[in-house]
């Protein structure tokens, strides 16, 4: 009752009693570490189920809320029907007060002919269809991943024995190195499971549900964001405020030693930029 009220009617009154209704089927309010701990799961056990059910209720209201906004709302109709058309997919087999057969809407069902078509409209006629944002989201979100932690090592790729060396590997290479001040505010354990959350979606060419992308950007903002840094008396607006280098001659040999000891054969290409923020000690 309340997700089609909702999806057929989408006005303020419609919507706020969809989120009463999400709320009450969730339970009591779960701590957000906990939400993103199960909703970048990308396999589960049984007995899971439960607590991925409740993380997924309030991710879910959260981004209700988000893209109920005032501001957002006038132009949020079609993500917020493709929302309600994913809960209905979600609650299918746990309500028996709501009749969900109204409603079958995925991209996960388009054939890979559609997809081609409509990649092909994407690059010759900057064209985007609606169902096509989530899946492009991932690969954005991937992209902008991999291109800040490669890049804080100042590579382009590296191989070793003509291997590429992974994403995943680079990630746990980055977060232990000594010469970089990162923001207290990024969490390399959740950074590394968006990565795998991004991996097992991408490749098995599957949408998630919004709310599920909505809580990765949550997690890959304090890397990936813009924001400033306070050094001595002056605050310093950056793209990346969140990696800061004080000695880059230190950062590099430590980047050379630790590449050195983890591969016996390496070859790296290196970028022509770090992606970090670079502070000399005479700007203080």
């Amino acid at each position: 009752m309340y997700l089609e009220k909702a999806y057929r009617n989408p006005t303020q009154q419609n919507l706020l009693s969809l989120r009463k209704y999400l709320v009450e089927l969730r339970g009591n309010e779960l701590k957000n570490e906990l939400i993103q701990n199960y909703i970048t799961k990308a396999s589960w056990k049984v007995n899971d189920a439960k607590m991925i059910l409740r993380a997924n209720l309030q991710a879910a209201t959260e981004f209700l809320d988000f893209i109920m906004h005032p501001i957002r709302i006038q132009n949020s109709i079609p993500q917020i029907k493709a929302l309600i058309a994913d809960l209905s997919e979600l609650l299918r087999d746990v309500v028996s007060d709501e009749e969900l057969d109204w409603i079958s809407i995925s991209t996960n069902v388009i054939p890979s002919t559609i997809h081609f078509k409509q990649a092909k409209r994407l690059f010759l006629e900057r064209q985007v269809s609606q169902d096509e944002h989530d899946l492009l989201a991932l690969c954005g979100l991937r992209l902008a991943l991999e291109k800040r932690v490669f890049s804080i090592l100042k590579i382009d790729y590296a191989l070793s024995k003509n291997r590429p060396i992974k994403l995943s590997e680079v990630i746990e290479i980055v977060k232990n190195l000594k010469s970089i001040e990162f923001s207290k505010e990024i969490d390399w354990d959740k950074i590394a499971k968006a990565n795998r959350w991004l991996n097992h979606y991408i490749h098995r060419q599957i949408r998630p549900y919004p709310w599920s992308t909505f809580k990765v950007i949550e997690i890959l903002s304090p890397l990936l964001d813009t924001g400033s840094y306070k050094y001595g008396h002056k605050r310093i607006s950056s793209f990346y405020h969140s990696t800061v280098v004080v000695n880059e001659t230190n950062l590099e040999e430590e980047i050379t030693s630790v590449l050195e000891e983890k591969y016996i054969e390496i070859e790296i290409k290196h970028s022509v930029s770090r992606e970090a923020l670079i502070i000399s000690k005479n700007e203080e």
